[in-house]
């Protein structure tokens, strides 16, 4: 529950939810598309409130639990394929023109195993 302020004078439940940005970027001429794992909390102004719980439920994400979780992403976002090929997204089937843009994605990682010095 929040705690009343006198912004938000009522108590409300909070909730969270294991949730990715999508973002895309231009690096060196290609289009990357970045994926960043996140835990949403609702009410947003009651993130600051859950901090603590926030460090307790992303503690850990580093190398290979942020990779299986990178991985699960792409699963649920790209579905059906083997990994590591080439996929093209579009909005709409057998229709060609501006309006509906196509896209190729890959969906291999930036993770890299340690490597030798």
């Amino acid at each position: 529950m929040t705690k009343p302020t006198e912004e938000h004078p009522e108590s409300i439940s909070v909730w969270w939810a294991e949730a990715v940005e999508i973002d895309l970027q231009q690096i060196g001429g290609r289009t990357w598309v970045l994926l960043k794992p996140d835990v949403y909390i609702w009410p947003r102004w009651a993130r600051r409130e859950a901090s603590t719980f926030l460090d307790r439920r992303m503690r850990g994400r580093y190398n290979g639990p942020a990779n299986a979780l990178m991985s699960a992403w792409i699963e649920l976002l790209l579905p059906g394929t083997p990994r590591h090929t080439d996929r093209t997204l579009t909005s709409f089937d057998h229709v060609a023109g501006p309006g509906n843009p196509t896209f190729v994605v890959n969906d291999r990682t930036g993770f890299s195993k340690g490597g030798a010095r």
